[in-house]
């Protein structure tokens, strides 16, 4: 399966223009996300459905720790959706930022907050 394969499954649009390393890679642009074609390996698919998840939420302007949790569990659910089951180690990271950040954030309302720290420590 490549990227083109699995952003057209996820629904979202990837630049015709990142075949050529004509730009930067790993970003949203006007909807759609740059990305180059290189092997489908775990990790990568990963930082891609983060993207995608971004791109199909649209939450570029949502607070952290919110648009960490919202991106990190819609790419964990858009790989569920390929048949793919992501390890551990590779949510580590969005889990350890997300629990910094809920120390400062003080306007969610109190669900959410729930949601957000039981992901944030949850093994």
């Amino acid at each position: 399966m490549t990227y083109d394969e699995i952003a057209a499954r996820v629904g979202v649009r990837v630049c015709p223009s990142c075949d050529h390393g004509d730009h930067k890679v790993g970003f949203i642009y006007l909807g759609r996300v740059h990305w180059a074609p290189r092997r489908v390996v775990k990790p990568g698919l990963r930082r891609f459905l983060k993207l995608a998840a971004m791109t199909v939420l649209g939450i570029e302007r949502m607070k952290e720790p919110q648009k960490t949790y919202w991106t990190a569990a819609l790419a964990d659910d858009l790989a569920h959706g390929l048949h793919v089951r992501f390890p551990r180690k590779y949510s580590e990271l969005d889990r350890a930022f997300v629990r910094a950040r809920l120390a400062g954030a003080r306007d969610m309302d109190p669900e959410t907050r729930r949601r957000v720290e039981r992901w944030a420590r949850d093994p």
